[in-house]
């Protein structure tokens, strides 16, 4: 533990609220960042500009995800309004 950086210390989480609630399943890291990035798209009812300024990442950069993602047809429903 004493190796890792400060931000990566358990302390620094307790200090915080989680960002997300973790399954209770595994699931990889591609299938969590397609879900937040779902959850995200339709609570901006698939306007991308304004999710991927919540995201703090670029539009181009989200586009490119979106279309990464494209095939699953939970992405194509939330994205179906896309701006």
């Amino acid at each position: 533990m004493e190796d890792l950086p400060d931000f990566l210390r358990p302390e620094t989480f307790a200090e915080s609220k989680p960002v997300v609630t973790l399954p209770d399943r595994e699931m990889d890291l591609e299938t969590l960042e397609k879900e937040l990035i779902l959850q995200v798209m339709q609570k901006f009812k698939g306007n991308q500009t304004q999710a991927a300024r919540y995201l703090n990442m670029s539009r181009r950069a989200l586009g490119y995800r979106l279309q990464k993602y494209r095939s699953e047809p939970n992405v194509l429903k939330a994205t179906a309004t896309d701006n």
